[in-house]
């Protein structure tokens, strides 16, 4: 009767315990779920403030493209919205700038300067304006930072007339405000 009471009470307390474990995992499993869909109610221009605010601590590669990815991933949400494909181009724009001061152009300065277009191209058929024109520029110039020689003529009159493009933008943007 004795040995049957302590079974008894062992059968419970291991019961307890398995109720006692998943609770606490059902609680982990709840903050996850919470935390994941606090992540998605967030409002575009909470995530674009955030990223925004990475810019000026951004040094390496790495950084550089956690900001790309993190744009283009806003943008591939917000189909309407031109800024996050621009500020993925900008973040782009500037890793070919830092290869560029580092003396380490070549293959990696032409595919940078590439990934950049292709995201300004998106952001170019949402709002053609004086900011997408003056990063297109930047491109150019970025493209013929790798041969100077021989791409200054070609990348240097298309920066040319993508500054000219943009000047125009914005004395349009200037005249409409004005008048």
């Amino acid at each position: 009767c004795f040995k049957m009471l302590i079974e008894k009470k062992t059968i419970t307390m291991n019961k307890k315990l398995i109720a006692f474990v998943f609770l606490i995992f059902s609680g982990i499993l709840l903050s996850q779920v919470k935390k994941d869909s606090i992540e998605a109610e967030k409002t575009y221009e909470q995530l674009m403030q955030e990223n925004l605010a990475l810019f000026p601590n951004s040094k390496s590669a790495e950084d550089f493209e956690r900001l790309y990815q993190s744009f283009i991933k806003i943008g591939d949400k917000e189909k309407k919205m031109w800024l996050p494909y621009y500020y993925a181009s900008y973040a782009k724009v500037l890793h070919g700038k830092n290869l560029v001061k580092e003396f380490r152009g070549g293959e990696e300065l032409m595919t940078t300067a590439d990934v950049a277009q292709k995201a300004l191209k998106k952001s170019m058929a949402l709002s053609e304006n004086a900011e997408n024109w003056i990063l297109q520029k930047l491109i150019y110039q970025l493209e013929y930072y790798e041969k100077p020689v021989t791409e200054y003529q070609k990348g240097g009159a298309m920066a040319l007339q993508a500054l000219s493009l943009a000047e125009k933008f914005d004395t349009l943007l200037s005249t409409l405000l004005v008048g």
